[in-house]
């Protein structure tokens, strides 16, 4: 079984976030998109609303 280098592992641990970083996300992400698809919010939902949503830059929750 092979190392894996030492340099690569600490390159992954900066580009991962930890578990409280995700879940603050998380939550702030939820609070804002509940109300953008709220029964209020859907009713002027917008062209902007959904390529926001559906943008990793905005949403956080996407991942590949």
């Amino acid at each position: 079984m092979s190392q894996i280098p030492v340099d690569q592992i600490a390159r992954f641990r900066e580009a991962t976030l930890n578990v409280m970083q995700l879940r603050l996300q998380e939550q702030e992400v939820c609070g804002y998109w509940s109300v953008i698809f709220s029964p209020k919010g859907i009713a002027s939902l917008t062209k902007q609303d959904m390529t926001g949503f559906l943008s990793f830059a905005q949403n956080k929750r996407w991942r590949t």
